[in-house]
């Protein structure tokens, strides 16, 4: 029998595949910077879904009104994508899992590949989504596409060439070097690409996590998958 953790981190998978609004904490009024890449791709894209910008030093970016905090915004978001400094990452998670915000992507790098203290920090992002079920795709990753929905939180060189058409290829990867360079080479062949996670650290989200979700999409034919580490083989297998 399914427990109510596990279908409440079904229901957050969904929020992050497929969610009803995206707020980006730490947006950049420079478009090709990290932070400024979701709000624009996700208009680019034909994104349906509601878009928060989150910077108090603005009140409108790319055509959306601005936010100065999380709590300021118009309701929970199903999705938080996170390009702030590394010191404010982790309060960051604690008020998203706090509100109750399904997920969030995490583009900020370091932690664990840090050392000690970093590690400390990722481990305690871990254990707040083991508690809540809140999803944490990151730290240290490039971010995810939806391109059967529209959703568009990375920022791949390839993608920044121009958005390939939507197709049966999923692709998984814990490197953003290589998950950049596989769909350079789908698009380069015509294949369409369905889905794009880069998985980053695995704080709280894991390679299994993805193709699990994925495999139940009829719309997928082949995912394609790159690792360098399983931290749990059964859940692997």
């Amino acid at each position: 029998m399914e427990t109510a953790a596990a279908t409440r981190r079904q229901a957050n998978l969904r929020r992050l595949f497929e969610p009803d609004s995206v707020a980006i904490l730490g947006v950049s009024e420079i478009a090709t910077k990290r932070g400024g890449r979701p709000t624009v791709c996700l208009s680019e894209t034909g994104f349906g879904a509601r878009i928060y910008p989150i910077n108090p030093r603005h009140t409108e970016l790319f055509g959306h009104r601005c936010f100065p905090t999380l709590a300021a915004l118009l309701e929970v978001p199903d999705l938080i994508v996170v390009a702030i400094p590394a010191n404010g990452v982790l309060d960051a998670v604690r008020e998203a899992a706090s509100a109750g915000v399904g997920a969030m992507v995490i583009y900020t790098s370091g932690f664990a590949t840090l050392g000690p203290k970093g590690a400390g920090v990722e481990n305690e992002i871990r254990d707040i989504c083991l508690r809540t079920s809140l999803i944490v795709c990151g730290p240290n990753c490039q971010g995810l596409t939806n391109l059967f929905s529209g959703l568009a939180v990375n920022f791949p060189t390839a993608l920044s060439e121009g958005q390939p058409r939507p197709g049966p290829v999923a692709i998984v990867s814990q490197s953003g070097l290589v998950g950049s360079l596989v769909p350079a080479e789908c698009m380069g062949r015509g294949l369409g690409i369905g889905y794009l996670v880069s998985t980053g650290n695995k704080a709280g989200f894991e390679f299994a996590d993805a193709v699990a979700y994925l495999a139940d999409d009829e719309r997928v034919g082949v995912i394609v998958g790159y690792l360098e580490s399983i931290r749990d083989i059964g859940r692997f297998r």
